[in-house]
């Protein structure tokens, strides 16, 4: 990922990597034994799907979002 994502995206994020692959923390601690992990597939498989799914509920109440407005401009 290019440069630093916002606060909101990084709470996501922080939640995810404890919520379903049990990473105490996204920031990096300078040891390998706090900065690696062995992660079975389907906890990444369970993760990443868990992302992709809030990035698509936030692209939905974007779209939401933009279409009302439109509604109550005409």
């Amino acid at each position: 990922m290019n440069g630093k994502p916002n606060k909101a995206l990084e709470t996501l994020l922080e939640r995810i990597a404890s919520k379903e692959l049990g990473i105490e923390t996204l920031k990096t601690r300078r040891r390998d034994a706090l900065d690696f992990h062995d992660l079975d597939v389907a906890s990444i498989l369970d993760a990443l799907l868990t992302a992709y799914l809030a990035g698509a509920a936030a692209l939905q109440r974007t779209i939401d979002a933009e279409q009302a407005r439109k509604a109550v401009a005409r």
